[in-house]
């Protein structure tokens, strides 16, 4: 790809662009989310201090070259820079989405939580760092920080700021409650996520009162510092019919992303399980959601193959509902517990469906919940108008 010949002006990776090595080499933009599979000798190219050197480049050279600067991806430099990268790929899968739960306290008691009692264990900075430094060298794209509400924590403040010296996007999940002028603009995350299930008497019912006014508040606050900003919406009982008026409300803010589920039933749903959907409905309303923040699956791994959680106990599961299956503990590495985290190939689940290919067979709890944890995750197959048997006695 790269001529030998004539020095050429001087390019450079941008800032928030960074190579990696996942199941193929490719290059991540941490500021849109974006990432672009390349080959191998794109990404030796990129490494060794791309330039753009006119008459001597090949026609080749010259179109990635430009493609890359159209897309934002390289700049201008002053002189070559050479940077290095990974010798060898990660484990297979990569480990690509990290969801870290600082902290299990909550300014809310939300009547869907699935995390559990309140027993104001917070993780160790030392250990959010740690999963930090180990996330990026396996080349990691996510850093996801949740809690309980992750505001909360007593060092949140600290890691907020060493966050932008990592390369991967950070994005934080809060229910607002705790977002004030001054803190939207101290924030130094690439992504907030605000959690938001209706209008103003729906989200109540499920969060508690007054929880609305102050989640809204949040998103124009965070929407007026420039943060990039999106929602998260549980479908529930108290919901289904008014989507229609959330959305409206939603149009107001310049979003990256709504992400729509359904819930698991887990933790204080199985109490409240009058706040269960009508699952047909509720799964239709699925397809409202878009943006990227989805744990999607690539080759032939089944959905959610890229994720791993950190509790605030210190324990890794393959996500948060998983927390009957200990994988591991940070202490002793994210390397190691990765390696034990299941995970499913789509040839071993027990869906025979024309969809399979594209919704990655669904959440791997639902599926367990229905029944059988190889089978179909009701919710995807509503989704896609696929008939979802009973499940086994």
């Amino acid at each position: 790809m790269r001529d030998a010949a004539g020095a050429g002006e001087p390019l450079a990776l941008a800032p928030h662009c960074f190579l990696k090595r996942l199941e193929t080499p490719a290059l991540y933009d941490v500021r849109a989310d974006a990432l672009y599979e390349l080959d191998e000798e794109g990404l030796q190219f990129l490494a060794a201090g791309p330039s753009r050197r006119g008459a001597a480049c090949t026609p080749e050279t010259a179109a990635f070259v430009e493609f890359c600067l159209a897309e934002g991806l390289i700049v201008p430099s002053v002189a070559p820079t050479a940077i290095s990268v990974p010798a060898a790929p990660p484990l297979a899968p990569s480990l690509r989405y990290l969801l870290v739960h600082l902290t299990d306290r909550c300014t809310l008691r939300c009547r869907h939580c699935f995390i559990g009692p309140q027993t104001g264990t917070d993780l160790p900075l030392a250990d959010i760092l740690r999963a930090a430094d180990e996330f990026a060298a396996l080349q990691g794209l996510r850093f996801i920080v949740s809690g309980g509400e992750p505001m909360l924590h007593r060092h949140f403040w600290r890691l907020n700021e060493r966050l932008p010296s990592f390369p991967f996007r950070s994005i934080l999940l809060t229910n607002g409650t705790v977002v004030d002028r001054e803190a939207a603009r101290a924030l130094r995350f690439h992504e907030v996520q605000v959690s938001l299930d209706g209008p103003e008497d729906a989200h109540d019912l499920l969060r508690g009162r007054g929880s609305f006014r102050r989640a809204l508040g949040a998103l124009r606050l965070l929407a007026e510092a420039g943060m990039s900003i999106s929602v998260a919406t549980v479908v529930f009982s108290g919901n289904l019919e008014r989507f229609d008026e959330l959305e409206a409300i939603l149009r107001q803010f310049p979003l990256k992303g709504w992400s729509i589920d359904v819930p698991c039933p887990a933790g204080a749903l199985l109490e409240h399980t009058d706040l269960l959907p009508e699952p047909r409905r509720a799964a239709q309303l699925m397809s409202r959601s878009f943006g990227g923040g989805f744990y999607g699956s690539s080759g032939g791994w089944a959905c959610g193959a890229h994720l791993a959680a950190v509790m605030a106990d210190g324990t890794i599961d393959k996500c948060g509902y998983f927390t009957d299956r200990r994988s591991g503990h940070i202490a002793e590495g994210l390397a190691a517990a990765w390696a034990r985290i299941p995970r499913w190939r789509l040839a071993e689940l027990s869906c025979d469906c024309p969809h399979l290919a594209d919704c990655r067979g669904g959440c791997r709890f639902r599926a367990r919940a229905h029944g059988d944890l190889r089978g179909p995750d009701p919710a995807m197959c509503r989704l896609r108008g696929v008939p979802v048997s009973s499940p086994p006695a």
